[in-house]
């Protein structure tokens, strides 16, 4: 399950992605340098390090890879 919600169409070249402090799941307490899981509406997962918090309530997270899979928690709908 989540703890913070990420666009994966927005990784970069080295990995990263950033969000948003607002996007994380009720109960979650936001650290530099915390491992979390990262997902999105899709049920696609993975796990993630702070690398960054933003005053502005950016949060830079970098992306382990080898973690990213979809974990069958959302039905995947086809219009």
């Amino acid at each position: 399950m989540r703890q913070l919600w990420v666009d994966f169409n927005e990784i970069d070249k080295q990995g990263h992605v950033t969000s948003l402090a607002e996007f994380a799941e009720d109960g979650v307490t936001l650290a530099l340098g915390q491992t979390l899981v990262v997902g999105d509406d899709d049920g696609t997962v993975c796990s993630a390090v702070i690398t960054d918090l933003g005053t502005d309530g950016t949060v830079s997270l970098a992306l382990d890879m080898g973690t990213f899979h979809h974990d069958g928690s959302r039905a995947a709908i086809a219009v």
